[in-house]
């Protein structure tokens, strides 16, 4: 994955320079489908609200003869359109040695214009029209969303008709591109929560699994207007293709106008994609980046779970126990009642292959030993002996109520559904949501967290100082390994 505008290194996902959150601690693999938010009001202040009754709206959805599929929604509140197309590709399609590939070639397909407009034109257009156009990738995922009035959602279209079938990719926007995502790259280094973040992923999966890696200034400089034009030939397909109106225009005009335009694509099936395998981490190792602060860095964890585990609702039940938000035991134990750490969190995440299960903490250099130690016991205890009635029934609540949040938007609940469709979920996921968590026990959340966390085979990772006392501790936990800021500028720049 590439640091740029649209997306900073890992985040939706696992690093961003300006903003720090828990969004951008969950790989793309987990951010491709509904985690339900915690830390409500009722978390928060302890009211009781009644359980939500909430079905998700629906959306209409057909395919077309050459393979794309379609989707759409009205939204009458603004008179505006907006056009979203999905494409299965991302960072874990990257070629060896040209990491980032997916990023810039989304990047440039929106810089660089297309054969029948160049990018200059086509920003000069855009903006004729107070029209908005963006594209981003992630790990797996494509998004091009443009944003238009309705008398203008024609133009729009066949622009992106354009873009998908006749990109320019010019040698001085990819030069461009790459140059503003290199000098992101060399600012990550500068703070150590965005180092743990870049750097905890490629420990666990490893330093050559699409997983894990991210793009380095070589990778970036290998890249050329040939590649972006080969990725696009093979991935950006009809068949590989799902796009979305969403807006002031009634269902019939807006198939009308998409099949005039993007319906005459050809007819390209999707590409097979063989996904990199997972290894499981086999036993506990601790890695050090030394930095002279006041405030370190603490990650431990391993692989976390595949999409569709058989306790992956358990899991989510769990997730808002152990860090969903001010009333879970991560942020009461080790904030709250300790004033360990201002940031503390953690999640057992799902992806399609494997996600991550991670906690983090940032604390003073002197409360690092103990605040590591009270985590694990934390994560440890999930293990052993179940929450109770009442802490999984505030979790499972908390959840429930937060559901409605996805679906604040039209444009949303669209881009619901197509990542729901695209990753094979199924069709009744949604709408039995709701029942599946409060169908969770006290005793499943123990199961889950038993099964799913392995404290005896950790990846423990510390940026920032660390004194004898604490390192003879560390050693208890594995083998320590150490990685100076020179071999992170000489991988990573």
């Amino acid at each position: 994955m590439l640091p740029g505008p649209a997306r900073l290194f890992r985040p939706a996902l696992y690093c961003v320079i300006l903003l720090l959150s828990l969004a951008a601690l969950i790989s793309a693999q987990e951010a491709d489908e509904p985690a339900p938010k915690t830390g409500t009001a009722e978390a928060r202040f302890g009211v009781t609200f009644e359980p939500v009754q909430f079905m998700p709206p629906p959306v209409h959805r057909s395919t077309f003869e050459n393979g794309i599929t379609f989707y759409h929604r009205p939204e009458r509140t603004i008179p505006l359109v907006t056009v979203l197309v999905g494409i299965r590709a991302g960072s874990v399609n990257d070629p060896p040695g040209k990491v980032g590939l997916a990023s810039l070639t989304a990047e440039v397909l929106r810089t660089g214009g297309s054969a029948a407009l160049d990018g200059d034109a086509l920003d000069v257009a855009l903006e004729s029209r107070g029209a908005q156009l963006s594209a981003e990738s992630d790990e797996e995922m494509t998004w091009i969303r443009l944003s238009v009035l309705p008398e203008d959602a024609e133009w729009g279209l066949g622009v992106l008709r354009d873009l998908l079938t006749a990109p320019a990719f010019p040698q001085p926007r990819l030069e461009e591109a790459a140059s503003r995502f290199a000098v992101a790259l060399r600012q990550r280094l500068d703070v150590p929560m965005n180092v743990a973040q870049a750097l905890f992923p490629q420990l666990v999966y490893g330093k050559g699994n699409p997983w894990g890696w991210t793009a380095t200034e070589a990778t970036l400089a290998a890249i050329t207007p040939a590649d972006l034009h080969a990725f696009h030939e093979r991935f950006y397909t009809a068949g590989n293709l799902r796009a979305a109106v969403i807006g002031d225009l009634d269902r019939e005009e807006a198939e009308r106008l998409m099949r005039s335009t993007l319906g005459q694509l050809p007819a390209e099936p999707a590409p097979e994609i063989d996904l990199p395998a997972v290894e499981p981490v086999q036993s506990s190792r601790v890695y050090i980046v030394p930095r002279d602060v006041t405030q370190n860095v603490i990650y431990f964890g391993h692989e976390g779970i595949g999409r569709f585990d058989e306790r992956k609702f358990a899991a989510k039940v769990l997730n808002s126990v152990l860090a969903g938000g001010f009333t879970s035991r991560l942020f009461k134990e080790v904030r709250s009642n300790r004033g360990l750490a201002y940031s503390v969190f953690g999640r057992l995440g799902e992806g399609t292959v494997a996600g991550l299960y991670f906690n983090v903490a940032m604390t003073r250099v002197e409360a690092t030993s103990e605040t590591l130690g009270l985590m694990l016991d934390i994560n440890e205890a999930l293990t052993q002996a179940p929450p109770s009635a009442e802490e999984t029934q505030l979790a499972i609540q908390s959840d429930v109520n937060a559901f409605v949040f996805f679906f604040d938007t039209s444009e949303q609940i669209v881009r619901q559904a197509m990542i729901l469709d695209e990753f094979g979920y199924p069709e009744d996921y949604l709408e039995t949501y709701v029942d599946r968590l409060k169908g969770v026990e006290s005793e499943q959340v123990r199961q889950a967290a038993a099964a799913n966390l392995h404290l005896d085979r950790l990846v423990v990772l510390i940026v920032g100082k660390v004194d004898e006392d604490f390192r003879r501790e560390l050693e208890r936990i594995g083998p320590i390994t150490e990685i100076s800021d020179e071999e992170l500028r000489a991988e990573w720049l």
